[in-house]
Order: structure tokens, then C-alpha cells, then sequence
């Protein structure tokens, strides 16, 4: 268990790594924010087109820590005056430091999402206020629908480079 979990982090810090560069090549601005739902918290980092989220949820007898790397394939494109729409196909994971059974046994599951947000941009796009939907399906451990089907997320984010 402990070389899947070297894995996953190896494999995100890589992401990380890679996106601000990504992003300054597309001439795009990141945006770092806030969001809450399901999970209870959780840090947005956005180089666009990607959107890269970590949180929690502690819950009482659910504690898990999250993670979502999402590609944007529509990226806050106008709907109409301030109000924006963005669509994509992405990964999450969950790990489960007690365990998500009741014997410890799944200490971590994973999957893939399609958000779809509503974003309203204020202040020249430097202030964003945003709500995503995210339905998920488990991969791993097996392929099933997850005991959380949607991921659901309230939040902000700002605009780091003008």
C-alpha cells in the first residue's frame, strides 16, 4: 500500500511541477482560491486550462483527504455578461488515513469526474465566485459507482499574475 501511495504523490507533485509552465506557454493566468461542499474544504489552484484541487472531509466516521487534477476542456467561456461556464473530464483520489471499511482494508480509492461549473468573473476577471457539480465513477479499487457519486463545490478564486 505504502508504494501506491508513493506513487499517487509522485505523480501529482509531477502535475504541480509541470502546470505553471504549461500555463504561462498558453498565456493564461493562474487562479488560486477557496471552495466548500463535498468534501468540506478544499484548496484550488487553477493553471488553466487545468484545475487542481486538495481537500478534506471530516465527517464523522468519513475522513478522508482529496485530491482532483481536472483538464478544462471548455474554460470559463461567456455565457452572457458576467457570467461564465466551463466543462471537463478529469481524475480524483481519496485517501483514507483509519481506512474506509470497517477492518481498515481501503485505505484509498480513486476515479474519474466530469465537472461542470458556473462561474461569475468580477473586477476585470481578478475575482471569480464559482459553483461546480462533479459526477464520479470509482476506478480503483474496482469499477462501481462511488458511495459519493457527485463531488459538489462552492468557492472563490482570485487571479495570481495581471
Amino acid at each position: 500500500m505504502k508504494h501506491r501511495r508513493i506513487i499517487v504523490f509522485l505523480v501529482l507533485l509531477t502535475v504541480i511541477a509541470a502546470t505553471p509552465a504549461f500555463a504561462q506557454f498558453r498565456g493564461r493566468s493562474d487562479r488560486l482560491g477557496l471552495a466548500f461542499g463535498i468534501p468540506n474544504g478544499v484548496l484550488v489552484y487553477r493553471p488553466a486550462p487545468f484545475d487542481l484541487k486538495f481537500g478534506y472531509d471530516l465527517s464523522d466516521g468519513n475522513e478522508y483527504i482529496f485530491a482532483a487534477g481536472d483538464l478544462r476542456l471548455v474554460d470559463n467561456r461567456q455565457i452572457v455578461g458576467v457570467l461564465h461556464g466551463s466543462l471537463g473530464i478529469g481524475l480524483y483520489g481519496k485517501l483514507y488515513p483509519e481506512g474506509r471499511d470497517s477492518d481498515g482494508s481501503v485505505e484509498f480509492d480513486g476515479g474519474t469526474r466530469i465537472p461542470v461549473a458556473a462561474s461569475v468573473l468580477l473586477l476585470d476577471d481578478f475575482l471569480e465566485f464559482f459553483v461546480e457539480v462533479a459526477p464520479g465513477i470509482d476506478l480503483y479499487p474496482k469499477a462501481q459507482l462511488s458511495d459519493q457519486p457527485v463531488q459538489l463545490f462552492a468557492g472563490f478564486t482570485i487571479q495570481l499574475d495581471m
